[in-house]
């Protein structure tokens, strides 16, 4: 019986050694963060809602506190002459809904664009900074 139990206290240690204090993590990855907020995404994720240098930034931490992405909200003048291209190419200017600048921490910096039409309804586009479209989602 008392095996059972350091091999149970072993798997609970193992385990916990991985958790982070998501409030410590986004500390260090914006020193800058002000008016940080934090509530739960629909996936169980806990995210931070901060101002920096006069943007609004959502960052997304596991329920360990791994960081997983940044969201940055911006606007039209901010995208890259490359990825306005590829946006006009895929949608009109005049149906976006949402754009923000993203890095992930697997998929690394790109731009996601909500574009909603009449009729049709939503879909995001995916573009890489330098114009490449990554993905279309199908019209929802």
């Amino acid at each position: 019986m008392s095996n059972y139990f350091i091999l149970l206290f072993s798997l609970l240690l193992a385990t916990s050694c991985g958790a982070q204090d998501p409030n410590k993590e986004l500390k260090k990855l914006y020193p800058n963060a002000k008016k940080v907020e934090w509530n739960s995404d629909r996936n169980g994720n806990q995210e931070a809602h901060f101002k920096m240098n006069g943007s609004h930034y959502r960052a997304d931490f596991t329920q360990s506190g791994v960081w997983i992405e940044t969201e940055r909200s911006i606007e039209w003048k901010d995208l890259p002459p490359a990825v306005k291209h590829t946006v006009k190419e895929h949608a009109d200017k005049d149906d976006i809904v949402e754009l923000e600048e993203v890095h992930h921490h697997k998929k690394g910096w790109f731009y996601d664009v909500e574009v909603e039409k009449k009729k049709k309804g939503k879909r995001d586009l995916v573009i890489a900074p330098d114009g490449q479209l990554i993905d279309k989602e199908e019209w929802k």
